[in-house]
């Protein structure tokens, strides 16, 4: 098994530490412990680095939130600026591609390259093209307060041959009794929790059509007998690790019922923006949220409703 070795030094080197600050700070610059950090950068990072190389480094005092993130509200644990949010940076900078690599190709979300515009596009491409006959939807049920110490503080998950680097990431992890929900290495703790199953799917299942984004999973094929052999099977999978899944949908016929998925919904002939996108965009639009038109527009790229977005944004752009 091949693991990440030697890699504690280019974690805590100064440079490693300024390029995390650099990306931690990124559309952040007006928040106050970001200001305060800008007046010296040198001193706070040389502090940092001096936590970490002497292991002396804690994890800080969460502050807890509620987010309506579609229609389920996720609890958001969050950490100060310095020198929680640097630290992670500085630590992800190391492990994320190595991680990356050993997911399969068609796990999405807080993964560089593969977020909802990746995931629609290769689903999109599935429907399209190959035209699976049926399709079921599964999710983990309250997926990341349900990820327990017990299945993340499990070495063979992260394959760090580095004992420093693998204590840096336990000892964030134990900071709370489940998977903190809003820090950059629990993102990507919480697809690596459960890369066993993707990879069974895929392996031993030989589930050509399966696409999981975060915790909720599509199932796609041409016969509805084997599907749902397949999903009793994953839904064992998660119940051996503690998790509960449900079905979010009875089988689906794609030539006639719509599969809805991260934004879209969409069969063998149409593709659709989901209603409930559309209508949050046009409400952006009427409060002027210049912050939210770029999400929207990709979503409206993707379901190949541009010409929904231009004309909203035109409306804008005259007012």
């Amino acid at each position: 098994m091949k693991t990440l070795k030697n890699i504690w030094t280019d974690i805590t080197s100064i440079n490693n530490i300024e390029l995390a600050y650099k990306k931690a700070k990124k559309g952040k610059r007006h928040y106050r412990a970001v200001k305060e950090v800008e007046k010296d950068p040198r001193k706070y990072l040389l502090h940092l680095q001096s936590l970490l190389r002497e292991g002396t480094y804690r994890t800080s005092e969460y502050s807890v939130s509620e987010e309506l993130c579609g229609s389920k509200v996720r609890v958001l644990h969050k950490l100060p600026f310095f020198p929680d949010r640097i630290a992670h940076h500085a630590f992800m900078n190391l492990v994320s591609e190595f991680w990356k690599r050993s997911l399969i190709r068609d796990t999405f979300q807080s993964i560089e390259g593969r977020g909802t515009s990746d995931c629609i596009s290769r689903v999109r491409f599935a429907v399209h093209n190959d035209k699976p006959l049926f399709a079921k939807k599964l999710d983990v049920v309250k997926y990341y307060p349900s990820l327990t110490n017990d299945i993340t503080i499990d070495p063979k998950l992260y394959k760090l041959g580095d004992v420093k680097a693998q204590d840096f990431l336990f000892e964030l992890l134990g900071s709370l009794p489940v998977t903190p929900l809003g820090n950059h290495p629990s993102q990507y703790v919480g697809n690596l929790a459960i890369s066993d199953i993707d990879w069974y799917a895929k392996q031993k299942l030989g589930i050509k059509h399966y696409y999981r984004y975060c915790d909720d999973i599509i199932i796609m094929g041409d016969s509805i007998s084997e599907i749902n052999e397949q999903t009793d099977v994953i839904k064992s999978l998660f119940a051996d690790k503690g998790l509960r899944t449900k079905e979010t949908s009875n089988t689906l016929n794609l030539q006639t019922d719509l599969l809805d998925f991260v934004g879209v919904r969409l069969n063998h002939s149409k593709l659709l923006l989901r209603k409930s996108i559309s209508d949050s965009f046009k409400l952006a639009i009427k409060a002027r949220n210049l912050d939210s038109i770029p999400s929207y527009y990709g979503w409206c790229k993707q379901a190949r409703a541009e010409k929904l977005f231009q004309k909203h944004h035109n409306i804008l752009q005259k007012n």
